[in-house]
């Protein structure tokens, strides 16, 4: 399934066919790969693209989003190494972390801890605000 997910690329790539399209939703080549965990495809693609490892879909999700929701922490470990921005937020607010640690992918959750401490990068936690009013009470996450 890899490898002819892989020939049909090299194919297209050979042919002038665009592999760089997104999907209906904007996935590009890099964040569906990530999604099922197609680290190969994802080598190929950062050595023979223009496109962008921090590339979002109409979600917001990145190739690293979307490795930590996954589980896929040979993707993660990798993306890392490559410059992914562990820090870019999804439409809900939620970074790789807290999306591995909403999947219960505590190998992952762990990962990414450790990159933040090596990084000298502060993790700020999603924070939660209140704001009420006479009718109703409304609350927003940042």
């Amino acid at each position: 399934n890899t490898i002819q997910l892989f020939l049909n690329i090299q194919i297209r790539n050979d042919f002038g066919i665009n592999i760089e399209a997104v999907d209906n939703i904007g996935n590009n080549g890099l964040i569906l790969a990530a999604n099922n965990g197609h680290i190969d495809i994802i080598e190929f693609l950062l050595d023979h693209t223009s496109l962008d490892i921090n590339g979002r879909n109409k979600f917001q999700e990145t190739s690293l989003i979307r490795a930590s929701f996954k589980g896929h922490i040979t993707i993660i470990r990798y993306l890392l190494t490559k410059g992914a921005d562990i820090e870019l937020l999804d439409r809900n607010g939620d970074d790789a972390y807290e999306v591995a640690k909403n999947g219960n992918n505590k190998s992952c959750v762990q990962l990414l801890e450790e990159f933040y401490k090596l990084n000298n990068k502060i993790r700020t936690p999603k924070q939660t605000f209140v704001t009420m009013n006479d009718e109703t009470d409304a609350k927003f996450e940042l």
